[in-house]
């Protein structure tokens, strides 16, 4: 997964004017309902009709961040089953 970060600069490519859009908008998503730890963040247990919400909007950020921060490296995890009760 790594191969060819060894060439992409540790730099963010969005202005200030649209980072500050990211974080008022997609980013502000995740402040809620989530728990952080280093290097992680975690949603609680969705239930069913939560999952697709929850995974488009890992996969929105995902897509977002890679054009601005093409350096940064995502993994998605989840237990199975990954909905609750």
């Amino acid at each position: 997964m790594k191969h060819g970060f060894d060439d992409i600069p540790v730099a963010c490519c969005l202005t200030s004017a649209e980072l500050r859009e990211r974080e008022a908008t997609l980013l502000a998503q995740f402040r809620f309902g989530t728990e952080r730890t280093p290097g992680w963040v975690c949603f609680p247990r969705p239930r069913r009709w939560q999952v697709d919400w929850i995974f488009g909007l890992i996969a929105e950020l995902i897509v977002a961040e890679r054009e601005c921060c093409p350096f940064l490296a995502f993994e998605v995890a989840a237990p199975s089953p990954i909905w609750g009760q």
